[in-house]
This record gives C-alpha cells, structure tokens and sequence, in this order.
C-alpha cells in the first residue's frame, strides 16, 4: 500500500467520523425541533445540549483525553478557507470531585489535498463538564503555513506574519460512553479571522 493511499484513507476515515458524529448530533436537534412545532433551530439547538443525559455523566468526568476530527470555515482566509482539523487533548489537572478540567491540546488543520498543512497550535485548554456537556476554552499559538508573501507598489516582497494566537470556544455533547460531537468558534489573532467548527472524536 503506497503512503499517497494510506493518506487518502485516512483522511477518508476522518471525515467520515466527522459526518456521523454531526449527522447523529443534527437528527437529534431535528427530533427535538419536530417534538416542539413552536421552537426555532436555535432553541432546539439549545435544547440538544441541555437535555442531559446523567448515564454518561460518570463516562466524561473519568475520560483524560480526547481526540477529534472536524471541519473549520476559516473566514477572511482566502488561500485556504475550508480545512479538515485534527485535534488531541489531554487532562494534566483532574480532580475527581471537580468539573473543571485544565490541560494542554494540539490541532492541526490540512487543506485536504495532497495533506498539506495550514496550521499547527498547541496551547493550554480549560474545561467546564456539566452531565455529559463539556464547555472548552482554549488559547493556542499557532503557526501559520498557508500564508502567501505578498509584493508591494515598489515590487520588494512583504513577508506575511505567520505567527499567530487562536482562541477558541468549543461545547460538545457525549454520545456514548466513548464518543461525542460538538460545535465551536474562534478567533485567530492578530488578523481577527473567525474559525467556525464542526467536529467528533473519541474519549479515552
């Protein structure tokens, strides 16, 4: 098996897992839409992720690691402004009596073709779990590969800032003992760009 095909399937792989985990996420806004006729999207939206599910509470407050696979709009991007994103993170402060959760996550986001890497960020996270709900907020340095220099009226090259900080507001809902889907958005400073994600992954 060459790697130009192990790659394919992998990327394959991880955007399959990113289809089900927002497909089974959205059937169940749409079974709660149908069950209210009043509400609108965002309130079944707000529905979904306050409707707990307390048999997987024990579930999210015992997992120290995740690893997910998404797809993030990057907005005010030209070059590339869809990316498939990689992500692990992983508890180093867990109190078994806490909810909140401190610890460290690496994302890296590729263009999908021919794996050619946009980003890489690793950064500090903190998180709030509330039933089988968790809140995540995180800060990342990161760097930027698909960035372009660009040339000015005179002709000389301005090199393009590549180094950055993302900050991110993630809420995610488990879906079973192991897996969970969830949304986010984000900001990429100092350029101001706005991420917005879907993703799912796993527990462990």
């Amino acid at each position: 098996m060459t790697p130009s095909l192990i790659h394919n399937q992998i990327n394959m792989f991880k955007k399959l897992l990113s289809i089900i985990g927002v497909a089974a996420m959205l059937a169940t806004v749409s079974r709660a839409q149908t069950n209210s006729p009043d509400g609108n999207f965002f309130s079944s939206v707000t529905g979904y992720f306050t409707a707990f599910n307390t048999n997987l509470e024990a579930d999210v407050f015992a997992a120290r690691g995740q690893l997910w696979t998404g797809a993030d709009s990057l907005q005010g991007n030209g070059t590339v402004p869809l990316a498939n994103s990689l992500g692990l993170s992983y508890n180093v402060y867990q109190p078994a009596t806490s909810p909140v959760r401190i610890g460290f996550e690496s994302v890296t986001r590729n263009s999908g073709v021919a794996g050619t890497i946009v980003s890489e960020q690793i950064g500090p996270n903190l998180k709030l779990i509330i039933h089988d709900v968790t809140l995540t907020i995180a800060a990342d340095p990161f760097y930027d590969f698909a960035v372009q220099d660009t040339k000015n009226a005179k002709g000389k090259t301005v090199h393009a800032s590549r180094i950055g900080a993302e900050v991110d507001l993630r809420l995610q809902k488990q879906l079973t003992s192991h897996t969970f889907a969830g949304t986010g958005i984000g900001v990429q400073l100092p350029k101001n760009r706005q991420i917005f994600q879907v993703f799912a992954g796993f527990s462990f």
